[in-house]
């Protein structure tokens, strides 16, 4: 009777492992969600922040759109290391990130920011004045931005944050005619990435307002390069 026993036990195993390993091929659903950044206006507390001379009225009134007479071209967009990923990063602390593995960016960080900043540029200054690189060289734009991106994220206090140097030069001279850094902050509206998202977008738009002023400060004729 012992082989029988052996073989009754042999089939036992074999079933029970094959349900074993069907419970692990078996699809999970996906639990993560993905976030695109969306070419917000800022809120009114942010626009109220820009001073007479730079921006608006210094009453929260937003300079309206101006088409320039000066084409501006993108042609470097940079962000740090650690925001280079998929998953989204909040700053819980000085030197403290808290990296979440279900909440993701659709497209490359770097990507998304560069389409919203020209979205916001285009709506600015004029869909025909704005482009990005690479562009043909016999059709160079006037003026050429950098930006660098050294903060872009959520903090753990409910603000989104956004810490940029850029510079606008001239194509031909290469000239540097403005030279900043920025550091625009948005309140984060309600619990969830999503609001998140949104301030975070929000924080670009502010952006491309402010250099869309320096653009429209550019007088029409070119600066020459020294010593032309």
């Amino acid at each position: 009777m012992w082989k029988p026993l052996r073989y009754v036990v042999l089939y036992s195993a074999l079933v029970g492992g094959g349900l074993i390993g069907c419970s692990f091929l078996k699809p999970r659903a996906d639990t993560a969600r993905y976030f695109v950044l969306s070419t917000a206006e800022p809120e009114r507390s942010a626009l109220a922040r820009w001073s007479p001379t730079s921006a608006g009225d210094g009453r929260g009134e937003a300079p309206a759109p101006e088409p320039s007479n000066r084409s501006l071209g993108i042609s470097r967009v940079s962000l740090p290391e650690y925001l280079q990923r998929v998953e989204m990063v909040t700053r819980t602390g000085s030197n403290e990130l808290a990296v979440s593995s279900f909440e993701l960016w659709a497209e490359p960080l770097r990507d998304g920011f560069s389409r919203v900043l020209s979205a916001r540029l285009s709506t600015l200054l004029g869909a025909d004045s704005v482009v990005t690189a690479p562009w043909d060289a016999s059709h160079a734009p006037d003026l050429t931005l950098e930006v660098d991106v050294r903060r872009f994220e959520r903090l753990g206090s409910g603000t989104a944050v956004l810490d940029a140097r850029w510079t606008l030069r001239g194509t031909g001279s290469g000239v540097t005619l403005a030279s900043r850094e920025s550091v625009w902050k948005e309140p984060v509206s309600a619990a969830g990435s999503e609001a998140g998202v949104s301030a975070l977008s929000r924080t670009v738009a502010c952006l491309a307002r402010e250099i869309a002023e320096a653009v429209r400060a550019q007088p029409r004729e070119a600066p020459k390069a020294p010593g032309r």
